[in-house]
């Protein structure tokens, strides 16, 4: 739907883009490829490709895709001299993504939903993008599944469903059969309204973020330089104590997105016992120190090779 919509506002201007990874049969994969490419041609617009293997990748299959298939658009979006990948997200989308962050205990950040832009990717400049740098953008957001369907019908154009969409086994595609149609019957519009409260949310998110960032700077001994790796920050105690728990965990999050929300509530936990003695709490790449007078946090550097380590631990001394 969106492509149709593009191919009429900018024909010149678009190129379709797809992305074939290999966690579906090949003969699927290959017709929903040759799906678009004839949709394309259709369109009279061009049309670039790129396979990404995931499947052997180690964790979370579906976030291991997502990431390899971003990654294979900006690429494509820069070598066909394109600063934007659009995509065809829609209100369904939203509201699935709001409920499984729910169940996942998301704060204000996760239930943000689907942002309708952000940058995609930056690398160096060529003479095709000069400054190479590619913003996502999602001009449905607003539209619903139906609404996208409708689209298609009138243009004459046969929509491809992807087959994970009905294995029951992923959360997504459960939500989807099971939970949405229950929704829709006791709120017909439960996308749109889906959408609108991940719009206030991000708006929310918007103003904790610019305390946390406040915050940082005011503990920074190079404030300019407040959310880079490697360095270190200090607070008097009094004063962090006097901070909302969800802006110091918000803080520390920007420092180190390793950050769980029990590592937060340790930390909080801490700060509130009456002896006030000296306590350390690590997480990732983070050391976080509090005493009698100072609440200190130390960034480590994060090699290239390395990954940052999920252990937690709180080791009172006094």
């Amino acid at each position: 739907a969106l492509l149709l919509a593009l191919a009429v506002a900018c024909p010149e201007q678009i190129v379709a883009a797809h992305v074939r990874h290999d966690l579906r049969p090949e003969a699927h994969a290959a017709e929903d490829e040759r799906a678009v490419e004839e949709l394309a041609r259709r369109l009279r617009i061009g049309f670039v490709r790129a396979d990404v293997a995931v499947r052997a990748l180690v964790g979370n299959e579906e976030a291991n895709a997502r990431r390899a298939r971003y990654a294979a658009l900006a690429r494509l979006a820069r070598e066909a001299g394109c600063g934007f990948v659009a995509t065809g997200h829609q209100a369904d989308d939203v509201l699935e993504t709001m409920l499984m962050r729910l169940l996942r205990g998301a704060g204000p950040r996760g239930l943000g939903g689907i942002a309708p832009r952000r940058r995609l990717a930056g690398g160096p400049a060529s003479a095709s993008a000069p400054d190479a740098s590619i913003v996502l953008v999602r001009p449905m957001l607003d539209a619903t599944r139906a609404d996208a369907e409708s689209i298609c019908r009138a243009a004459g154009v046969a929509w491809r469903e992807d087959a994970t969409n009905a294995d029951a086994t992923r959360w997504r595609a459960r939500l989807r059969r099971d939970v949405l149609p229950v929704l829709r019957d006791l709120r017909g519009d439960a996308a749109r309204r889906a959408v609108a409260s991940a719009r206030l949310l991000r708006e929310a998110h918007a103003m904790l973020d610019a305390e946390a960032r406040a915050l940082l700077d005011a503990g920074a001994r190079t404030p300019a330089l407040a959310t880079q790796p490697g360095k270190s920050y200090e607070w008097p105690r009094a004063s962090i104590e006097a901070v909302p728990g969800v802006v110091l965990g918000e803080a520390l999050r920007l420092l180190d997105s390793s950050l769980r929300e029990r590592d937060a509530r340790a930390i909080r936990r801490g700060l509130r016992e009456p002896d006030r003695r000296r306590r350390e709490w690590s997480f990732g790449r983070t050391r976080v120190e509090a005493d009698r007078e100072r609440f200190v946090v130390r960034v480590a550097p994060l090699p290239e090779d390395a990954t940052a380590s999920d252990t937690t631990r709180q080791s009172p001394r006094s």
